[in-house]
């Protein structure tokens, strides 16, 4: 698959931010909820999360076709822990943040989600965070995949984040596509997964130039205790564990062990948002030509 356009110096050109008007750009940088309507004339409430979203990412699981869970999670997922859904919902808003989107009301109250978005800065990469987004599928391809990962972006950099990168498997072309329609590039293959990157300066983010050096990486801690137990702790303490850029997301079946084997590694996933599920269509090769593009018409173009 080709990658985005790059300049002459080797950037890639990424388009400007499409969904967001300035003034929504700016209320994501501050973190404020905004209301906006989308391309289906529904209007919609767009705020970070917080620790009473609980019920709405677990019934959010329940809500998610068996295809949809493949290509978010890598595996089969039945059920989020308590201690899961604290960590996703208990955020600090720097180092870990995540927005949903409800639709526009009188009240919350019982009002179901429709779609989350979420990024983790990296412990090795620091101006990288690891991006998930997922719609549920009755509200998929009115736009709100694009809406989140926009308002995503823009909390990003203004936590000082230059990139987004994201794992999604190979198969899955719709959100391939939509990654590359964005500026983002395919970097890296481990077996039937891909990482993609996707340089944020479309957002406010500085562009880094050629041989530009990344910012210094944290030594990773702990590293000699169990995944598992490290991913447990500190989603009870609420903070990000160290875990390195190499290993794949937890709740993913490893590249050793292809099985559903539920092997944990990065806590990005144990909740309906991971980019490799497709938030604007549910079948990943509707919205896309025979090439991969997005069809003519489509907001991803």
């Amino acid at each position: 698959m080709a990658s985005a356009p790059r300049d002459p110096l080797g950037r890639s050109s990424a388009p400007e931010a499409r969904v967001l008007s300035p003034e929504m750009m700016a209320r994501a940088r501050a973190r404020e909820p905004f209301d906006t309507v989308l391309r289906s004339d529904e209007p919609v409430h767009v705020r970070p999360i917080r620790p009473d979203d609980r019920e709405r990412l677990r019934e959010g699981l329940t809500q998610l076709s068996s295809r949809s869970r493949y290509l978010r999670f890598h595996t089969a997922v039945s059920d989020l822990t308590d201690a899961q859904l604290r960590y996703l919902t208990e955020v600090d808003g720097h180092d870990h943040c995540a927005w949903v989107v409800l639709p526009l009301g009188p009240s919350e109250q019982g009002t179901p989600g429709m779609g989350v978005a979420r990024y983790v800065r990296l412990a090795n990469e620091p101006e990288t965070a690891e991006a998930a987004v997922t719609v549920l599928d009755r509200f998929q391809g009115r736009g709100l995949g694009t809406l989140l990962l926009e308002t995503l972006a823009c909390a990003a950099v203004e936590a000082g984040m230059v990139a987004f990168c994201n794992y999604v498997l190979a198969e899955n072309t719709g959100i391939r596509a939509l990654l590359t329609s964005l500026g983002a590039e395919e970097v890296q293959v481990e077996g039937a997964i891909i990482r993609i990157d996707l340089p944020l300066h479309a957002y406010g983010a500085p562009r880094r130039e050629p041989g530009d050096e990344p910012p210094e990486a944290a030594e990773p801690r702990e590293a000699a205790e169990p995944a598992p137990k490290r991913v447990l702790r500190s989603a009870a303490e609420n903070r990000l564990p160290p875990l390195p850029i190499t290993s794949p997301p937890f709740w993913r079946a490893s590249p050793e062990s292809p099985t559903p084997a539920m092997k944990w590694r990065r806590p990005v996933v144990p909740e309906p948002d991971f980019a490799g599920h497709d938030p604007e269509q549910s079948d990943p090769e509707a919205g896309a030509d025979e090439s991969g593009r997005p069809e003519a018409g489509d907001e991803r173009a």
